[in-house]
């Protein structure tokens, strides 16, 4: 069984890579989200948000930050390679599947770690291109080692199976990552399941 679905669009490396370095360079966090927060009144963060770990409360069961109201991209990003890529994928998303994307992040995982073996909330489906990956990344999904090995390529996860990501290579992996609701039917069906 493939949890991890693998699609024919491909992007330019480089120009991620540069973005990418770019954002890192500056702001030193290793999670960067490309979308500002839109609050209860409505203003939007004018700058890149950043932050480590979920924005869902595992114990209360509850969004802490609902990641769909991430909705426009902060400043620096306009004009860039990286909203070009962004707005291609939000196209195919809102073209294919008639959903919106929320929040867009940069995630950079540094060599010889991993995340816990954990399960996300059910309402979520991530799109991730590999921007700097290495062979030995890899992610467990459900007990199945599965790999996104192609930086450029766009691939799909369902993150509400158990899973992990770990770098045991010697370079740092960095993920740009889309999150997505589920469409209400895949919803139930997982409640089914």
């Amino acid at each position: 069984m493939f949890n991890i679905m693998k699609f024919s669009k491909c992007y330019d490396v480089g120009k991620l890579v540069s973005d990418a370095e770019y954002f890192y360079k500056k702001y030193r966090n290793n999670q960067i989200n490309l979308k500002k927060y839109r609050t209860v009144g409505n203003d939007l963060q004018q700058q890149v948000t950043f932050g480590s770990g979920s924005l869902y409360d595992y114990v209360n069961k509850m969004w802490l930050l609902d990641p769909f109201s991430f909705n426009q991209y902060c400043d620096e990003v306009v004009g860039r390679y990286i909203q070009e890529v962004c707005n291609d994928v939000e196209r195919v998303v809102r073209e294919y599947y008639w959903l919106d994307v929320g929040r867009i992040r940069l995630l950079k995982m540094e060599s010889k770690t991993c995340l816990s073996y954990h399960r996300d909330p059910q309402d979520v489906v991530r799109y991730h291109i590999p921007i700097i990956t290495n062979e030995d990344v890899f992610f467990i999904i459900d007990d199945n080692v599965e790999k996104m090995p192609e930086e450029g390529r766009l691939y799909s996860i369902d993150p509400g199976y158990k899973h992990t990501v770990v770098n045991a290579g010697k370079v740092s992996r960095i993920h740009l990552v889309f999150d997505v609701p589920r469409k209400p039917n895949e919803m139930e069906q997982d409640v089914a399941k």
